[in-house]
C-alpha cells in the first residue's frame, strides 16, 4: 500500500505484517484435509497464502483476528529439525529431553 504526506510531496511504500498468536494444532496427518485454525491479528482479506511445512493450505473462512485452512496431503515426513516462523524466519527446533546448557546459548 503507499502512504503520501498531506500534500502529496513525499510517498513511500509500506507493508501491513498479520501476528500469529496461535495455531490450533501442532502435528497432523500425510493424507491432508486437516481443519487448522490461526488465531491473531491484522489478516487481510483476500491476501492469506497459508502452507504448512511447504504445502498450500486453503483458505476457507477469514477475518480480522483468524483464519481456517484445509491442510494439503504431504509427499513425505518431515524431518522435523527446522521449521518456518512468522514472516519467513527459519527457527530451530531444540530436543527438550536433552539436557541443554543455557549459559552456551546467551
Amino acid at each position: 500500500m503507499y502512504r503520501c504526506s498531506y500534500d502529496n510531496s513525499t510517498c513511500y511504500k509500506a507493508k501491513a505484517v498479520a501476528l500469529i498468536n496461535s495455531i490450533t494444532e501442532s502435528q497432523g496427518y500425510m493424507t491432508g484435509g486437516q481443519l487448522i485454525t490461526v488465531n491473531g491479528h491484522g489478516f487481510s482479506k483476500g491476501t492469506i497464502d497459508a502452507k504448512i511445512d511447504g504445502v498450500p493450505c486453503e483458505v476457507v473462512y477469514q477475518d480480522l483476528s483468524q483464519f481456517k485452512c484445509l491442510t494439503g496431503a504431504q509427499p513425505s515426513p518431515s524431518n522435523g529439525s527446522f521449521f518456518y516462523g512468522q514472516h519467513g524466519l527459519r527457527r530451530k527446533l531444540y530436543n527438550t529431553t536433552s539436557p541443554v546448557n543455557f549459559g552456551n546459548i546467551i
